[in-house]
Formats: structure tokens, sequence, C-alpha cells
């Protein structure tokens, strides 16, 4: 099976390029095609040196939208405009991690047909982390999501089977193309958040799960693209995509605040809870196969 790894960038070549070097680093390129997207970029000419830079090096296909469109705009057109049967999206603040990722991604895909999409954890880092990631990054302490403090507990989380979601996490997920295709891909009207949100409400409702992987675990900046662009307004786009959310999946007023009442607190038991137990295959840390059963509970049975 071909797969894309579809990266939009806003403003974010120097990340891509981090990206990139990860990506060359640790991932069998056979049958792997990447697909970058400039969505709007003021400094679009350093998006087009880095795409010049790297097509050489990387199976790449570098796609312009020429105005700033969105992530749902972004990640479409990285999807259509691959070949491909398992598409990855990565967020241009992501490193992959050490291991083989990519087959750990796509293996769930590959073999287990309820499966919808498939997601990984991060462990956060900062830019004078890079160098030591790009060497070899399982001796870099990872650190807290938000603190951003050395957090070595964190290694931990890296192991046990995957969970049952409703919504894998949007820096590093990956779906199949057909499936894309049966729900009609991304909502162009999210511009910034609640698109995955969406995406992945629907694939509940055409009755497939999504889960998300303990192993491996990416690195991930957070928000960076919002936090060098404040001219984005991402509060504003916020807002706007709550309310599109609710008015989308007919959520009840007594749902539509902030948790523990969130909008999330009456779509996931209504489509993902609707979906029985599901038989689930992925890749352990050791690169054995596991196999076991999600079930409607969230709780895992190997088999």
């Amino acid at each position: 099976m071909k797969i894309a790894i579809g990266v939009p960038t806003y403003n974010g070549a120097a990340r891509a390029n981090e990206l990139f070097q990860s990506i060359l680093l640790r991932t069998s390129l056979a049958k792997v095609e990447v697909v970058l997207v400039d969505d709007g970029s003021p400094r679009v000419e350093e998006t087009r040196a880095l795409a010049r830079a790297w097509e050489s090096r990387l199976p790449l296909k570098y796609v312009e939208h020429g105005v700033n469109r969105g992530i749902s705009a972004a990640w479409n057109t990285a999807t259509r405009n691959s070949e491909a049967d398992i598409v990855v999206l990565a967020n241009d603040d992501v490193i992959v991690p050490s291991g083989d990722w990519l087959s750990a991604i796509a293996h769930p895909l590959k073999h287990s047909p309820q499966v919808g999409g498939v997601g990984v954890n991060w462990h956060a880092f900062l830019s004078s982390d890079v160098s030591r990631l790009l060497i070899d990054d399982r001796e870099v302490t990872p650190r807290d999501p938000v603190s951003k403090a050395l957090a070595p507990e964190r290694r931990n989380y890296e192991q046990g089977p995957p969970g049952r979601v409703m919504c894998p996490t949007g820096q590093l997920f990956a779906f199949r193309r057909a499936d894309y295709d049966s729900i009609g891909g991304f909502d162009d009207g999210y511009v910034s958040f609640f698109e995955e949100s969406d995406f992945f409400t629907s694939m509940a409702a055409a009755g497939k799960i999504s889960i998300q992987l303990n192993y491996p675990m990416c690195w991930h900046r957070w928000s960076a693209t919002f936090g060098s662009n404040p001219e984005l307004n991402a509060s504003a786009r916020m807002d706007a995509s709550r309310r599109r959310y609710i008015e989308k999946w007919k959520v009840p007023p007594e749902f539509q605040g902030n948790p523990p009442y969130c909008p999330f607190d009456y779509t996931n038991p209504k489509y993902l809870g609707a979906i029985g137990d599901v038989e689930v295959e992925y890749l352990k840390r050791d690169r054995s196969v596991g196999r076991g059963i999600l079930h409607r509970s969230g709780a895992w049975s190997d088999r």
C-alpha cells in the first residue's frame, strides 16, 4: 500500500525543514510520497526554497494555496494531491521518532477494518533540543506539554495497547483514503480548530472508531504556528469553529460550554458510544504484533 505524508505550513519553513530531516533519517521511503502545502504564507519564498532544497532527497510534491485557506483546506489539498491508500498528516512543528514510526501508525489501518483513524501521543520539546533529537531522540529527556519542564517519567507512557478515542490528536495522525472519500474529506468551513474533531465525528457516525497509540510517541512543539503568527487570531478562529461544530452536529444548549459540559460530551457518546467492540491489531514497541478487542467501554482485552 502506498502512503502519503502531508505537511501543511504557514511561515513554517524552518520547522518543516527539521521535520523533513527526521523523516529522511527515520523512514523507509519505498512507496511513500511527501506533499508539502504552503497555506498562503506571507514568506512563501522560504517555503519555495525549502521545496527546492528537498526535492532531490524526498519524493516531494509541492503545492501552494496563494492565500491562507486554513487547516482543513490544507489537509484536503495534501490528501487530494496524493495517490496513496493511507494518508498521514503531520504538523510542521513535529519531529518523527526513532523506530519504525510509519509502519506503526499505518499497521492498524492495514489490518483493522473498523479502525478509521490512528493518532500518536507526543512529547514536548524546545528549539534547544532539536539538534539532539535529530541525532538520537531516544537519548533526549521528554518535556511536559504544558510547563515544558523535563519530565523523564513520560517515557513510561510509551507502552501498552492503543486507546479507543473519538478523535486522535491532530499533530500526527492517519486514515485510509477510501474512508476519507466516503465521508467527503475535511470540512473547509473549519479554518482552524475542531477540523479533526469534525472529521472523526463523521467517521464515528459512519461506524468506525479511532485509536490513539501509546507507541510510538512523536515530538511536538504545540501551537508553534499560532505562537509565531499572531495575525491568524487563534481565539477568534476557535470561537467560530466551536459554533460551526455545535450547529453542524446539533449540540443541545446544555453541552455548548466549556468542560465539563462541552460539545464532545454530547457527540462522543452519541456516535462513538454507538459502536460496539472492535478488533484491533497494532505494532508493539518490540515490533511484535499485538491483537485484541477495544470494548465499547474503552477497556482492552488481549487475544
